[in-house]
């Protein structure tokens, strides 16, 4: 089992270390990375990005269609969702999730937080991380929300990571859940 704490805590000394002491690498080939991420060039254009899609829901779409979120109004204002589940990106987010990749969680924040930065206007007040139960929090070891919102925010200084959130039931594990 992997130490997540340890893991932590020298992903804080590998922001200080200067990149030409540690060059990043891409997380998919290992070739170096670019532009500052883990992910080489080759790799980033291979991502499964989630264009054409929705400005409010970000469902993928090519914009022939009106999107069914424009047929009830939405709790939210807008989504920001940089890539789809397959391929690479599933690869990574699986890696993160349930092997502690926590190196992967910090490129999927990275490129998150380019997202935002890039479509989110104006930028949202804070990063909320959707916390994990605490019975979900021990079988995993750490929550992968609070992991992202970490990365988020370190690529979006003038956002403040606010946890305000509390998950009070045990719900179904999302990946046993329908779409809907």
């Amino acid at each position: 089992m992997v130490n997540y704490r340890l893991a932590r805590s020298v992903n804080k000394w590998l922001d200080i270390i200067p990149p030409a002491l540690y060059p990043p690498r891409c997380r998919l080939c290992d070739d170096p990375g670019a532009d500052g991420l883990d992910l080489c060039r080759g790799c980033r254009a291979d991502l499964p990005w989630n264009t054409p899609c929705c400005p409010h829901c970000a469902l993928p779409g090519d914009g022939a269609l009106p999107c069914p979120c424009r047929q009830s109004p939405l709790p939210f204002r807008a989504a920001v969702v940089p890539l789809r589940y397959e391929g690479p990106a599933e690869r990574l987010i699986t890696a993160f999730k349930f092997h502690g990749r926590l190196a992967d969680g910090q490129l999927l924040g990275a490129l998150l937080a380019d997202a935002v930065r890039r479509d989110a206007a104006p930028l949202p007040a804070a990063v909320v991380p959707v916390p994990l139960h605490a019975r979900r929090l021990r079988q995993r070891g750490f929550d992968q929300t609070a992991e992202l919102a970490r990365a988020v925010r370190r690529r979006l200084p003038p956002l403040p990571l606010c946890r305000a959130l509390r998950r009070r039931d045990a719900d179904a594990r999302q990946a046993t859940r329908s779409a809907r």
